[in-house]
This record gives C-alpha cells, structure tokens and sequence, in this order.
C-alpha cells in the first residue's frame, strides 16, 4: 500500500511541475507576444495563448 500511496504522490507532482512550466511557457509567449502550437482538441492551431493564460489566472481554476 505504501507504494501505491509514493506513486499517487510522484504523480501528483509530476502534474504540479507540469502546470508550472506549461504556465510559464504560455506565460513568456503572450509576454513577447509569440504564437505557439496549442491543440484544440482536433488539430494544432498556432496562436498567441492569452485565453489560456486568462484560464489558468482565473480564481476558480482547478488548483492542486
């Protein structure tokens, strides 16, 4: 059980460090104002991510 319990936290984070990086690349890209490739869902769409950063910032985004 106390493996179970150290890869639920590695896992956690992992995903911790992840949004942190994801924030500040998408950060430094609506600073210099630089389209990077954001996946819609569907297909790669090139743009400056000043929604995304909007959605990260929000107060009631999903923090962990």
């Amino acid at each position: 059980m106390k493996a179970e319990a150290e890869e639920t936290n590695g896992t956690q984070l992992a995903e911790k460090a992840m949004k942190r990086a994801a924030r500040k690349v998408l950060g430094q890209a609506v600073r210099d104002n630089q389209p990077v490739p954001i996946w819609d869902g569907t297909r790669v769409v090139w743009k400056v991510p000043k929604e995304e950063v909007e959605q990260m910032d929000a107060p009631d985004a999903p923090r962990r």
